[in-house]
């Protein structure tokens, strides 16, 4: 579509993220972790293969670039990849990365959330 020249959409695993960019290329990603909203809740990402994929990213995006994610948990993936997720952001230093988790304060049953990193440093 016109306008969108500089930005690219792959259908594959975010295991495979390494795969489309180099190092320090990227100013934006987006990643859906969990299931996909309105679809298939059989069919869910792991922990085993966000994490590393989360840290990847970090290493592709440019200083200044933000990763957006949103964590779909609970149901047959349970909260075992929420925690994976959480626990691995909340070590990242300070100095290096801001990184921001919303919640839903009016929503039942475990609702998603966005979680947003700006890369600040290299």
């Amino acid at each position: 579509e016109k306008g969108f020249e500089n930005a690219a959409v792959y259908l594959d695993s975010h295991a495979n993220l390494p795969q489309y960019a180099s190092a320090g290329s990227v100013s934006a990603i987006v990643f859906n972790f969990g299931w996909l909203p309105g679809g298939n809740h059989d069919i869910f990402t792991r922990a085993e293969t966000s994490v590393p994929a989360i840290q990847k990213s970090l290493d592709i995006l440019k200083p200044g670039g933000l990763l957006a994610l949103c964590l779909y948990y609970g149901r047959n993936n349970g909260y075992s990849e929420r925690d994976a997720i959480l626990s691995f952001l909340s070590e990242l230093d300070s100095r290096h990365y801001a990184v921001m988790k919303c919640d839903f304060l009016n929503r039942k049953n475990d609702p998603p959330f966005p979680i947003f990193i700006v890369k600040e440093r290299e």
